[in-house]
């Protein structure tokens, strides 16, 4: 009699289970469809960095368009500089000391980059905006970086989120409008009119 009372239960269990895993991957498969909907399948160009070496290995490439979140917004980029950390993170932190070389692989990727797009530092319009942006709309000018081992600006696009994200040590992406008397190339230190 027990053994039954266990075998129902036991069998009410693996229903309930069976149908919570039919509806997440139902509402995996629905947010997958969703997205390639919004993106349409859209491509854009970006400089890709797939292994470490001299500026040879950069390549340009088609990868997907990013689809803002809600807090996101989806930047038109026409503007980016070549930093150190981007010349750094492209060699695979070569002449740096031994050290430092080791954490940074640690960090960014033994072999090769984690992060294929790099570039920190951006202008551009801004294209979209998701439902919760308040600062920003569709059609401003904007300039900032990605700061925070966030990299990407070396594409046509970029998501950013609309309020910094505070990283600590490495600092936060920021976002602002971009003052009209100042023009794209290059983004931060050309004034008009001075």
């Amino acid at each position: 009699m027990l053994f039954l009372i266990y075998e129902n239960h036991l069998s009410i269990i693996k229903q309930r289970y069976d149908n919570h895993l039919s509806i997440i991957k139902q509402k995996i498969l629905n947010t997958k469809m969703v997205k390639k909907m919004e993106n349409n399948g859209k491509k854009m160009k970006a400089i890709v960095c797939e292994r470490y070496g001299s500026p040879d290995v950069l390549e340009l490439k088609e990868v997907e368009k990013p689809i803002p979140k809600d807090n996101e917004i989806l930047v038109k980029i026409y503007a980016t500089t070549a930093t150190s950390g981007d010349v750094n993170l492209r060699s695979g932190m070569k002449g740096s000391p031994l050290l430092l070389r080791f954490f940074g692989r640690i960090m960014f990727g033994l072999r090769k980059p984690k992060i294929t797009i790099i570039g920190m530092e951006l202008a551009g319009e801004i294209e979209s905006v998701g439902k919760d942006v308040k600062l920003f709309k569709k059609g401003d000018q904007v300039f900032g970086t990605t700061t925070g081992l966030n990299f990407g600006s070396y594409a046509e696009y970029i998501c950013i989120p609309e309020e910094p994200l505070s990283t600590g040590m490495f600092g936060a992406n920021m976002v602002a409008i971009k003052p009209a008397n100042m023009t794209y190339h290059p983004h931060f230190c050309r004034f008009r009119n001075f």
